[in-house]
């Protein structure tokens, strides 16, 4: 077990960012009458995004016993430099920004690059609200710039062993987004279940779902997908390949013969391979899908290996062994 030791104090930003400068006075804050001002026009990722930060940022406030000195703060203006991107995020995005809160003015300013960058920022300025005492608010004078240190900052679910309810993954996200991350690895499918829905195979979850009620829907996962777009977080889904994701399904998606592993062998899983992807890229919408390739070896042997039907065609294909068949299957 590891143990890190944090230095605890009002207002303090996490991760840590490239620089910041804290000055040494604080403002005070109304909730009731602090506004965040996009000047980005029309653009969901920013509104969506200022109306749960006008929650986060101004946790257990309480109009009816709010009682302070007047505020000195009483605007975060957001800029953006390029237009609205409503599409999901990619591993280019541009997640820079600053944000200066001067002590002398009474308005915040937050810039970024692209919108993902001013979400990151929003999230530095909650953090840089903080309740002396109940119901009062106060927020550090502070210069940022920040931006990330690796372009993937993910975690990873799996819900091919343990399924997890939308609500659970939706949890997930938002915790995701308030420590910055932005990849959901998610290991969607196992040998164990098969929850994912494919519209053009649909007896693949019929079949290979725990049950009935443990699968995700077409528009489950298009609400994932778009509850973290929202929040600048890609989601990157893994199907197991070429061993656990056709331990049940043929050509068809139907109940297969061998039991754990696709056969490179007949042209129509190719097929079948081709179309499954290719509904799945577009579902998803990344650029980047993680196919496995873990677990085979141990596989190829049970499956492959003593297959006749699977070894004569490996013969008539110029392949001597397993490793040859499987570099194969990768090359196609």
């Amino acid at each position: 077990m590891t143990y890190m030791y944090v230095k605890n104090f009002s207002g303090g930003v996490w991760p840590l960012p490239w620089k910041i400068h804290y000055d040494d006075t604080n403002h005070t804050i109304n909730p009731g009458e602090f506004h965040f001002i996009s000047k980005v026009g029309s653009c969901d990722v920013i509104d969506k995004a200022i109306e749960r930060y006008q929650k986060l940022t101004f946790p257990l406030y309480d109009p009816a016993t709010y009682s302070d000195s007047p505020a000195t703060l009483t605007s975060l203006t957001i800029e953006v430099k390029t237009e609205c991107n409503t599409k999901v995020p990619q591993l280019s995005m541009d997640e820079t920004y600053s944000l200066s809160i001067d002590k002398e003015k009474d308005e915040a300013l937050l810039s970024a690059n692209e919108v993902w960058g001013a979400l990151r920022g929003l999230e530095t300025f909650s953090q840089l609200v903080f309740q002396p005492v109940r119901n009062k608010y106060r927020v550090r004078t502070a210069s940022v710039k920040d931006g990330p240190r690796f372009p993937h900052r993910g975690t990873l679910i799996d819900t091919g062993r343990h399924y997890l309810s939308l609500s659970m993954i939706l949890q997930h996200l938002d915790v995701m987004s308030q420590n910055k991350m932005n990849v959901l690895h998610w290991h969607i499918v196992d040998s164990e279940a098969f929850p994912y829905t494919s519209e053009k195979f649909p007896n693949m979850s019929l079949l290979g779902a725990y049950t009935r009620a443990h699968i995700y829907s077409i528009d489950d996962i298009r609400k994932i997908i778009d509850y973290a777009r929202l929040r600048g977080i890609r989601v990157v889904p893994e199907f197991d390949t070429p061993d656990l994701l056709s331990h049940c399904y043929n050509t068809k998606g139907e109940i297969n013969q061998l039991p754990n592993i696709i056969d490179p062998t007949l042209p129509a899983n190719f097929e079948f391979l081709s179309e499954f992807f290719d509904e799945a890229l577009s579902l998803f919408g990344d650029k980047f899908m993680h196919f496995g390739g873990d677990e085979v070896e141990s596989d190829m042997q049970q499956c492959w290996e003593n297959n006749p039907e699977v070894k004569k065609r490996m013969k008539d294909m110029g392949c001597a062994n397993t490793n040859c068949l499987l570099n194969y299957y990768w090359r196609k």
